[in-house]
């Protein structure tokens, strides 16, 4: 038996996992044979007991000392002590014959033991790559997974050491999911091995790895949420005191804290789309005996976002000041802080993103409890922090845009086109249009660019006669039915037993009355009381009764049966 080497053990596990997707198309037969980018020739030795026809099935003793082979018929390829079986039950097996045995018919039990690799392949190229055979050997993608976390609203301290304490508070009032979370891995598995003259000459095998990680958060402030570090500065001052029977420590020290708040409202969206790639794997060469390790790995990420909602706000804190502190028993004890602070806030809305800085004063009041012997956490805090006394410095627009004045208390402390928003001026939305149509205002009026305005008068139809039809003149602008031409200006312009009358020749009346003196309507006469009546020959209107008023005589009436008048009751005022 030839002498085993380490080589020959590296390639027994590889022939196990690669070599035994060959084997069903090389046969029982020996000699030079390609299957999957493998170019294999088996010593004389080897059998394939799984490529018989009447093969039903194999099972390999934990301690590969035993195969049992099942036939349902007579076995075509006969197995003999010393010969090197290989097949793929199992998970694989190569093993030499020592001796066999037949306990029935249909079943040949081998009595084997280990034998190298080099002893079954006379000269081998092997060259696997999963990726041109098969899809990626796994992968897996996540669901969605949303979360939400919780806390008490009070604001606590915990105090990691003497000198520094994590401030949070409001922690329920956040709610974060990942909209949209995928993690894939993909690995990839290729390797080579070289036999020649029952020698490794070379043996590589790489297993890469991708994993692609796309991981989006979308976190949302149902109310305020704030977080923050405070540390005090190692230069306080302790006096011992006893009040009553309880002994007690003052203790003054100054602060400095950072906080960082989100106001009710905020939308936060961020995440990061990463791959992260490896190369894993060694080579050996059987030439040289020489072992190298490959390990490449190579990572690319991007960044997503970050994205603030409309209507979101985002301020960080810088503050400093004294904190003085009454332990009694050196445990337990109230609390003062006094601080002046610096803050800066970022606030979106439709037209972008917005900047102000403010300047206060805050105070808080709460309780300390210390953890003697702690080695993680020193101490707890409660603590209420009262509203703070701060006036607005300065405010802007981020991304180039105008900037405002240094605060604002109303829309009219802000330039034209902006309104007061959080302290700071920004752009006021476009007006709302007063109209669309000419329909949507009053008469006389119509839409111009939104707004209603004074309608312009309609052009006249005409400036003279000559823009009319015929039978038509032109007045105030329009045309308008002409009036007929006068048919005449004195009587001699009427024929005869005619008068013109309006510019009109009518038939002069007869009289009725007979025998009356002329009365001429418009002659002069002397008014009395009572009026005086007199029945006359008109030389227009023929027979009237007229009555004196103003100095004049005035026809009262055509008709003839009037003249009675001048009888009767008006016959003592009646002229002759």
């Amino acid at each position: 038996m030839m002498r085993t080497t380490r080589s020959d053990r590296l390639g027994v596990a590889l022939v196990l996992v690669l070599a035994t997707g060959c084997v069903g198309q090389i046969g029982g037969s020996s000699g030079a044979a390609r299957a999957n980018d493998a170019e294999v020739r088996w010593s004389e030795d080897v059998r394939f007991p799984e490529d018989d026809p009447a093969f039903q099935t194999a099972e390999l003793s934990s301690d590969f000392t035993e195969l049992a082979l099942r036939y349902g018929g007579p076995p075509a390829f006969s197995i003999a002590p010393g010969d090197i079986v290989t097949g793929r039950s199992g998970g694989g097996y190569l093993l030499r014959v020592t001796s066999v045995e037949r306990p029935d018919a249909s079943t040949l039990l081998l009595h084997t033991t280990g034998t190298p690799l080099t002893d079954a392949i006379v000269d081998l190229n092997l060259i696997y790559d999963s990726r041109s055979v098969q899809e990626p050997t796994g992968e897996f993608v996540t669901d969605d997974v949303a979360g939400r976390s919780e806390a008490l609203t009070t604001s606590l301290r915990f105090r990691l050491s003497e000198h520094a304490s994590i401030v949070v508070a409001g922690i329920d009032n956040a709610e974060v999911s990942f909209e949209d979370s995928e993690l894939s891995v993909s690995p990839e598995l290729r390797a080579q091995l070289v036999i020649r003259g029952r020698h490794v000459e070379l043996l590589e095998i790489e297993v890469e790895a991708c994993a692609h990680l796309r991981a989006v958060v979308h976190a949302r402030a149902l109310g305020p949420v704030s977080a923050g570090v405070s540390v005090a500065i190692p230069l306080s001052v302790e006096i011992p005191l006893t009040i009553g029977p309880v002994p007690a420590t003052f203790r003054l020290q100054p602060t400095v804290s950072v906080a960082l708040r989100a106001g009710e409202g905020t939308e936060l969206r961020t995440g990061v789309d990463a791959d992260v790639c490896f190369v894993a794997g060694g080579r050996y060469d059987g030439v040289t005996d020489t072992f190298t390790p490959i390990w490449e790995p190579s990572v690319s990420a991007t960044v997503i976002g970050p994205e603030l909602g409309e209507g979101s706000e985002l301020s960080l804190s810088l503050g400093a000041g004294p904190r003085a502190t009454l332990y009694f028993f050196g445990v337990v004890g109230p609390t003062v802080a006094l601080s002046a602070y610096g803050r800066g806030t970022v606030t979106a809305d439709a037209a972008g993103l917005g900047w102000a800085l403010y300047g206060g004063v805050r105070a808080s009041l709460g309780i300390d409890v210390r953890v003697p012997g702690a080695s993680l956490l020193r101490g707890v805090r409660f603590e209420h922090t009262f509203p703070p006394l701060e006036l607005p410095l300065a405010s802007g627009r981020l991304g180039g845009g105008p900037a405002g004045p240094a605060g604002c208390a109303s829309d009219a402390d802000c330039a034209t086109g902006e309104r007061c928003e959080a302290g700071a001026c920004v752009a006021a939305p476009p007006p709302v249009a007063e109209c669309t149509s000419d329909a949507d205002c009053a008469s006389g009026e119509r839409c111009v660019s939104g707004a209603c305005v004074a309608a312009p008068p309609p052009a006249p139809e005409c400036t003279s006669d000559a823009d009319c039809a015929s039978g038509e003149r032109c007045a105030s602008g329009a045309c308008v039915a002409a009036p007929p031409p006068p048919e005449c200006t004195t009587d001699a312009d009427c024929a005869s037993g005619q008068r013109c009358v309006s510019a009109r020749c009518v038939t002069a009346p007869t009289s009725t009355c007979g025998g009356l003196p002329p009365g001429t309507n418009g002659d002069p006469c002397t008014s009395v009381t009572p009026e005086t009546w007199r029945c006359a020959c008109d030389p227009t209107w023929g027979d009237v009764s007229q009555v004196c008023r103003g100095g004049t005589w005035l026809s009262f009436s055509t008709s003839p049966s009037d003249c009675s008048r001048c009888a009767g009751a008006y016959s003592s005022g009646c002229a002759s």
